[in-house]
C-alpha cells in the first residue's frame, strides 16, 4: 500500500509495449463483468462506440459465424492504420477519463478481421489465401462507407 507521502515520478509509469497481449491477459478490465459468447460483446461494444461517434445509421448482422457492423458514415478515415485504432490504445476523452477507443478489442480477442471501404477489404487478422470472407468482397464493401467484419476468437 502506497501511504499518503508517496509522490509518483515517471519511474512509477508502467508503459504497455504490446497493447494487444495486455488487453488479452487481462479481460475484464476491457470488457467489463460481461460474460458469454465474445462476438455480441465485441458488437456491443463497438456499437455503444459508434453511436457515441454519430456513424447512425449502424447496421449489426451476423452472417455464419462472422459479425458484420457497418455505416454510410467513415468514423474510422482513411488513416485508421497509422492512428493505430487496431494496434494501440487509443485515448477517448467521451469515455472519461480511461476512454479509450474500441476498436482494438477486436485485434485482441477476434480471430479473424476485416475492414472495409468502397475501394478495398483490409485483412487485419488471418490469411485470405486460406480463409474465406463471410460473403464476396465486392458485397462486403458495397454494404457501407466503412464495415468491420469479425470472427470472434
Amino acid at each position: 500500500m502506497v501511504g499518503d507521502n508517496h509522490h509518483f515520478t515517471t519511474a512509477d509509469i508502467l508503459v504497455l509495449d504490446n497493447a494487444i497481449a495486455s488487453i488479452q491477459r487481462n479481460p475484464g478490465m476491457y470488457l467489463g463483468a460481461e460474460t458469454g459468447p465474445i462476438g455480441p460483446i465485441l458488437a456491443g461494444k463497438l456499437a455503444s462506440s459508434l453511436i457515441h461517434d454519430l456513424a447512425v445509421p449502424l447496421t449489426i448482422s451476423v452472417t455464419g459465424e462472422w459479425w458484420i457492423l457497418s455505416s454510410n458514415v467513415d468514423w474510422l478515415g482513411k488513416d485508421y492504420l497509422a492512428r493505430g485504432l487496431f494496434s494501440r490504445i487509443v485515448p477517448d476523452p467521451r469515455g472519461g477519463p480511461n476512454g479509450y477507443r474500441q476498436e482494438i478489442l477486436l485485434a485482441a480477442f477476434a480471430r479473424l478481421l476485416v475492414v472495409a471501404d468502397a475501394a478495398e477489404v483490409v485483412w487485419l487478422k488471418g490469411d485470405p489465401e486460406i480463409e474465406a470472407l463471410p460473403m464476396e468482397a465486392v458485397q462486403l464493401r458495397r454494404l457501407g462507407a466503412r464495415t468491420i467484419a469479425y470472427l470472434a476468437a
